[in-house]
C-alpha cells in the first residue's frame, strides 16, 4: 500500500494509482481520466506525507502543470494525493429574496440567468390578491454599500401568465436582489355581518358597501317580525356591547342611529319578553310580569318595596338595549319597556365623626413624627 498516490476532487476518476519513481502530477492525472470542465486551473494541491508521518500542502498551478510546465508538473512521491479544486470551492453561493403576496415567499438561491419571472415561479406565482401589474425590486452593490449609499429602487412589469412565451419578467436578477410584490389596493377582505333573533331570514350577511348602515341590513334580512322587539336589540362589536335605538335607526334612514356596520358586527333582535326584573335593596328581588303603562314604582311595590337601606337617589333602569337612565328621569314614575331591569342600590354607610376625627388626628401625629426624626438626623 505504500506505492501508491491519490488522485482526488474534480477529476473523472478519483482513487489511488500506482506509484512509479519519476511520476509527475500530469501523470496521475490523466491516469484519473482528466478534470472535469469545472475544475479551477488555477490552483491546486500535493497533501504530502512526511516520514514522520505528519503532513504538508504543496501547491501548484494545475493549468501549467497539464501543458507539461516543468516547474509546476511536480514529481510525486509514495503517498502523495492530488487534489483538484472545483471553481464552485471558491464561489459563494448567491442569494435572491421574494416578499408579499406570493405562496411561498422567501429566500431562494440564484441561479445562472435567473429572471424576474423564473423566481416568482419557483415561489408559488402571485396570490389572488396580489397587485398583478408591478413588481418593486430593491437591489444594493456589495462593493458600494456604506452611508448615504441608498438601494437603487427598480419597478418591473409583471403578468399572472407564467408561460415560456408569455412576455414579461425578463429581467435578470442579481445577487442580494429583494422582489416585493404588493397587495391589490382594490381589494378587500369581504366584510360580513350577522342578524340574528326575529328577522324574517336570518343568517351572515355580506357588506355590499363600505357605508352600510343597521337599517339596510335588516332590511336584506326581510324586515322585523310581528314578535319582534326592537327595544331590546343586542348589538356586538369587537366583543364589546353597543346601545342602539332599533326603532329610530329603521324609521330615521341614514340618521346618528342607524349606524354604519363593521366586519364581524352581531345584531340579535329578540322577542318581546313579559317580565321586568328588580334587583338589589328590595324584599323580594323577582321578575314581575310586565304591565302596560306601569312605571317604577308599580315593580317596586311588586318586589316588597324597598328595604331601610335603599338609596331611592341612586335607582337605575337598565333598559333592554343595554342604555342605564339616570335617577332624574324618574320624577315623573316614566313608564318602564318590557325586559328592563331596575336596579336599587344600597346606601352607602357614613364614616362616624368620630372616625374621621381620629383618623386626621394620627395623619397629624404621623407626620410630625416624620419631621422630628428628620430634623434630629440633621442635628447630629
Amino acid at each position: 500500500r505504500e506505492n501508491v498516490v491519490k488522485a482526488s476532487g474534480s477529476v473523472k476518476r478519483p482513487g489511488l494509482y500506482q506509484w512509479r519513481e519519476g511520476m509527475r502530477v500530469r501523470d496521475l492525472i490523466l491516469k484519473a481520466g482528466g478534470v472535469w470542465d469545472e475544475a479551477f486551473m488555477g490552483r491546486a494541491d500535493i497533501i504530502r506525507t512526511r516520514p514522520d508521518l505528519t503532513k504538508e500542502v504543496i501547491s501548484f498551478d494545475l493549468g501549467k502543470a497539464l501543458e507539461g510546465n516543468e516547474k509546476e508538473n511536480l514529481e510525486l512521491r509514495k503517498l502523495d494525493e492530488v487534489v483538484v479544486y472545483s471553481i464552485h470551492t471558491f464561489r459563494e453561493k448567491e442569494y435572491v429574496t421574494i416578499k408579499g403576496l406570493v405562496k411561498h415567499p422567501g429566500r431562494y438561491e440564484l441561479l445562472e440567468n435567473m429572471t424576474l419571472k423564473d423566481l416568482i415561479v419557483q415561489a408559488g406565482g402571485l396570490k389572488e390578491t396580489a397587485y398583478k401589474l408591478r413588481a418593486e425590486i430593491s437591489r444594493v452593490d456589495p462593493e458600494e454599500v456604506g452611508p448615504g449609499r441608498p438601494a437603487e429602487i427598480i419597478f418591473v412589469d409583471i403578468d399572472d401568465d407564467y408561460s415560456k412565451e408569455a412576455n414579461w419578467g425578463n429581467f435578470k436578477l442579481r445577487n442580494f436582489d429583494t422582489v416585493f410584490i404588493r397587495p391589490n389596493p382594490n381589494w378587500h377582505e369581504p366584510m360580513n355581518v350577522t342578524v340574528l333573533g326575529e328577522v324574517t331570514f336570518p343568517g351572515t350577511y355580506t357588506l355590499q358597501r363600505p357605508d352600510e348602515r343597521l337599517s339596510d341590513v335588516i332590511a336584506r334580512a326581510g324586515g322585523l317580525k310581528e314578535t319582534a322587539y326592537p327595544e331590546g336589540v343586542i348589538f356586538i362589536r369587537r366583543g364589546s356591547k353597543i346601545a342602539v335605538d332599533l326603532k329610530k335607526a329603521l324609521s330615521h334612514k341614514g340618521s346618528e342611529d342607524d349606524i354604519v356596520l363593521c366586519d364581524g358586527d352581531s345584531i340579535t333582535v329578540p322577542r318581546r319578553p313579559q317580565v321586568v326584573r328588580v334587583a338589589g335593596e328590595v324584599l323580594f328581588p323577582s321578575a314581575v310580569p310586565y304591565v302596560e303603562g306601569k312605571g317604577v314604582g308599580y315593580y317596586l311595590d311588586r318586589a316588597g318595596g324597598l328595604k331601610e337601606m335603599a338609596d331611592e337617589r341612586r335607582i337605575r333602569i337598565i333598559l333592554p338595549n343595554g342604555r342605564v337612565e339616570k335617577p332624574r328621569r324618574f320624577w315623573f314614575d316614566p313608564e318602564v319597556l318590557p325586559g328592563s331591569k331596575i336596579f336599587v342600590p344600597k346606601k352607602e354607610r357614613p364614616v362616624p365623626q368620630w372616625r374621621a376625627a381620629l383618623e386626621d388626628a394620627l395623619k397629624v401625629v404621623s407626620a410630625a413624627a416624620v419631621a422630628a426624626v428628620v430634623v434630629d438626623r440633621v442635628i447630629r
